[in-house]
């Protein structure tokens, strides 16, 4: 006759623990894309406020692109105007993205129309801001924070 056992219970403790930690690594992703996030939002120039509010996370990449033809600049007042929402519109979409995907499909796009000069060549009297750069470049420290906020340190 069979003998079997079932391995997690959930009247054991280690039912619990295991709970316990699907929470904190659910934790720790919200955390690494919210930092992840900040890092892109405080890096970014904000004129007219396009470039700033042009970033996007999904699964893939995202289509589209936006421009600040037409928009009124605002030159240093504007991050101060267009950051808040531009954060807590990344902030939204993170909640809102599936657990149950793979975190190596993940990405962060800017959708302005000259997201890469921005990036690597310059724009109008600027240098490149490497936002996108600096931001994946700074991984490790976003993990160490989130890692630490989530409770897996």
């Amino acid at each position: 006759m069979p003998v079997s056992f079932k391995v997690i219970d959930n009247r054991t403790s280690i039912s619990k623990k295991i709970k316990e930690l699907e929470q904190k690594l659910d934790n720790f992703r919200r955390y690494f894309l919210e930092e992840m996030a900040h890092s892109l939002i405080t890096l970014s120039p904000a004129d007219t406020g396009n470039y700033i509010q042009s970033h996007r996370i999904a699964y893939g990449t995202v289509g589209g692109t936006t421009t600040s033809i037409g928009k009124k600049r605002y030159k240093d007042a504007a991050k101060g105007m267009f950051a808040p929402a531009a954060e807590a519109q990344l902030l939204s979409d993170i909640a809102a993205l599936p657990t149950d995907g793979a975190m190596t499909s993940i990405k962060f796009t800017n959708i302005a129309d000259y997201a890469d000069k921005v990036e690597y060549t310059g724009w109008q009297y600027t240098g490149p801001y490497r936002t996108y750069t600096i931001t994946r470049n700074n991984a490790n420290i976003h993990v160490e924070s989130a890692a630490a906020k989530a409770g897996l340190k």
